[in-house]
């Protein structure tokens, strides 16, 4: 395969973008998903990725490794701690989340930002003890959770791992 640089995909809004991320841009207007007539969702799933230039954003074992053959982009200024203050909750693939807390506490780079993790199972989700009071897990469909973590007050939803942004 034929591997050259790698790019940063930022999209916003539920489904497709409406420009690059600016946190103090305000946000694009509430699509009506389909299936809920004239109502609107006024929570937005925001996806952040890297990806290489032939698709690859995981290798076979999940693992990210492969990220670090690849230098930063001249003049990439994507700041990601101010990505993640503007977003109030994150839904999570089990596989990434996995990944994540296989780092350890001291590599966590989500904070205390409320998480939701996606499983079929919820209850083989194993939490750590450091994560217990801001993760949950959950086997809602994308669109019954985005409708409670929207009743629950949540605007903005980071989107991460690769099955899970599929699904969404």
């Amino acid at each position: 395969m034929l591997r050259c640089s790698l790019f940063w995909l930022s999209l916003l809004a539920l489904v497709f973008a409406n420009g690059a991320f600016d946190p103090q841009t305000p946000p694009p207007p509430a699509i009506t998903p389909p299936s809920q007539g004239s109502a609107k969702m006024k929570i937005q799933a925001i996806v952040q990725i890297a990806v290489t230039v032939d698709g690859l954003i995981a290798e076979p074992d999940g693992g990210v490794g492969f990220l670090d053959m690849y230098p930063a982009c001249e003049g990439d200024n994507f700041d990601f701690s101010g990505f993640l203050d503007s977003i109030d909750v994150i839904i999570m693939g089990r596989n990434t989340f996995d990944m994540v807390v296989s780092f350890g506490e001291d590599m966590y780079a989500y904070r205390d930002i409320k998480m939701v993790v996606c499983s079929r199972d919820p209850s083989r989700v194993v939490i750590p003890e450091f994560l217990r009071k801001t993760v949950s897990a959950s086997c809602e469909t994308p669109r019954k959770m985005l409708q409670r973590l929207e009743d629950d007050g949540f605007r903005r939803a980071y989107v991460d791992g690769g099955i899970t942004i599929q699904r969404f």
